[in-house]
């Protein structure tokens, strides 16, 4: 069927396949008429949707020939006649108009999908009938209704997590969103088609959150704004794709899509390029296996961005993957309050990355073994006498008050790991006030606080290294005789184990790690951050100089690169 229906596309033209959809309303069975033509020279529409249950179980016909689609896609079509939808014009379909079995095909196709999505006259975007989206909910966005229920139902419809969404919104210069039998038209969904979801939200907001329906509400509507609106930032800065401060954008554009879903594994990278025009040297093709796709993602971004940012999201333990390889199929590899608090860091004093692949997954890189895990301990009650071991390894003597204000110091650092609050200056003195049994702190507020303490550190390991530093990471990710490795270009050091690949000594990453800082000193009341310290003790000791910044001062940051190593990580 595929070899007559399908007639070879020239690529180097810019060929593309239309739909035509016949007016006969009386038939059950949608029927079609498939014509090809150049991108550019004929008007068209295109259709946005999500594929949903991938079986293909619903018959339509395109050009005589019986097809099979989703229920969904057959669906829409049958909308689309009924209602007079692209009447005038034909439309573009992915799932028809590109030969799903022809690989090569598939990526010549896909690098056109930008330009699209872009030339499209109409973006129609088809959530589903009324048994996924209540007509309601086509009311509440077309007249920006206060009926937080149902505009909740709409954007919790299966479309907006579609990893190819954000590519044909970004383009679209007119959207037309069909549900329910009604259409609402939003003239560019970057520009304006996040405004009812902002409207709805600052409401929520000044209402307090209070009860948990209006909370879960405010959070969905969080999540959706923040990829519909970081899809309308990206089409907007595409413009300034050749200014070198673009690509420090590129690995964070890339993560906060993430969490979308594709059927096809590889299109969580290849569905995001078209949004990126020549900030990475990739291609899709669907030849290659998912393994090879996501570890050419990450060599390009680490081109790209010229760090290793990308990495603190790696380690994911997958059997086809390397450890410095990302994978994209797991919604989420480490808690999210922890990855911000890594991306925060700058460990190895910003230096650039200098990476070169072997083998096709082995990264050759420059790093440095900084400490050694000596001890693992889970359980909260563990961790006070753990810090004290670690502190009399470091020159003293110290009072109890700098051992704990220094304890303290350290445990509100590890709390704003969890991401429930954000913690002011004022908090490592509550705790002291909390450990000497202060009586002008309240019962409550003292429960609260000691209860978050302990359901922190309990979703983390916390380590001592030889060094007496103190460290924690997501719980499992650590063992003892674990080498902490420091690389050139990451914010944070890792947790890595020592592996032999054939006559290579190589590292296989467990998890960025986060030092506590131990500052029994603090200037002016302030403590140093715990990538500070592990800076400083690393570089000052290779270099033989007073601090980190006269190490920088004194010999530059190449000199600085240079008392790193070559080290590979697999």
């Amino acid at each position: 069927m595929a070899e007559t229906l399908y007639m070879p596309l020239n690529a180097a033209e810019s060929q593309i396949r239309l739909l035509v959809i016949d007016p006969v309303e009386h038939e059950a069975t949608v029927s079609c008429t498939m014509q090809m033509a150049k991108l550019g020279e004929q008007a068209f529409d295109a259709l946005s949707y999500c594929w949903g249950n991938p079986v293909k179980d619903t018959r339509i016909i395109v050009n005589g020939t019986q097809l099979m689609v989703t229920a969904n896609l057959a669906t829409a079509l049958f909308h689309f006649r009924q209602s007079g939808v692209s009447s005038d014009v034909p439309i573009w379909i992915d799932a028809i108009c590109i030969n799903q079995a022809d690989n090569t095909e598939r990526g010549s196709q896909v690098q056109l999908m930008g330009s699209l999505y872009q030339q499209a006259r109409k973006v129609h975007v088809w959530l589903s009938d009324e048994s996924a989206v209540p007509r309601a909910s086509m009311q509440a966005l077309a007249e920006l209704s206060e009926s937080f229920r149902d505009l909740l139902a709409l954007i919790q419809n299966a479309y907006w997590t579609r990893a190819w969404v954000q590519q044909e919104i970004a383009f679209a210069l007119c959207c037309v969103i069909h549900g329910s039998g009604m259409m609402v038209r939003l003239d560019g969904i970057p520009s304006h088609g996040t405004l009812p979801f902002f409207d709805v939200y600052r409401q929520l907001e000044l209402t307090g959150c209070r009860s948990r329906e209006i909370r879960s509400m405010r959070d969905s509507l969080r999540e959706l704004l923040y990829q519909v609106a970081t899809t309308g930032f990206v089409a907007k800065i595409r413009q300034f794709a050749h200014e070198p401060s673009y690509a420090r954008l590129i690995t964070g554009i890339f993560l906060s899509y993430r969490p979308l879903r594709a059927t096809d594994p590889r299109d969580k990278v290849y569905g995001m390029l078209g949004l990126l025009p020549g900030s990475l040297d990739l291609s899709p093709d669907y030849t290659k296996p998912v393994s090879e796709v996501y570890t050419d993602l990450t060599v390009e971004l680490i081109k790209a961005t010229q760090d290793l940012e990308i990495l603190h999201v790696a380690c994911s333990g997958s059997a086809d993957l390397p450890s410095w390889v990302p994978d994209l199929r797991i919604h989420r590899q480490f808690p999210e309050a922890f990855v911000d608090k890594v991306k925060g860091s700058r460990a190895s004093a910003g230096l650039a990355a200098d990476i070169n692949v072997e083998d096709g997954n082995l990264l050759r890189t420059r790093g440095s073994i900084i400490d050694v895990v000596e001890r693992v301990e889970r359980g909260v009650h563990k961790i006070r006498p753990l810090f004290d071991e670690g502190a009399a390894r470091f020159p003293g003597p110290y009072t109890e008050r700098q051992l704990s204000g220094t304890f303290w110091n350290a445990i509100t650092n590890s709390i704003s790991l969890q991401g429930h609050r954000r913690f002011n200056e004022s908090d490592a003195e509550l705790c002291l006030r909390i450990m000497q049994n202060d009586n002008t702190v309240e019962d409550a507020t003292a429960e609260k606080f000691v209860m978050l303490c302990t359901e922190t550190l309990e979703n983390y390991d916390v380590l001592l290294t030889a060094q007496g530093h103190v460290g924690q990471v997501p719980k499992g990710r650590v063992e003892a005789d674990d080498k902490l490795l420091m690389l050139a270009g990451a914010g944070a050091p890792f947790t890595a184990m020592r592996q032999r690949i054939g006559d290579k000594e190589a590292f296989a990453l467990r998890s960025p790690c986060v030092l506590l800082p131990f500052d029994p000193d603090p200037i002016d009341g302030k403590y140093k951050l715990e990538h500070e310290i592990a800076t400083s003790d690393f570089l000052v000791r290779r270099a033989g100089l007073g601090s980190c910044s006269e190490t920088l001062q004194e010999l530059g940051k190449q000199a600085v690169l240079d008392l790193f190593e070559e080290v590979i990580i697999c």
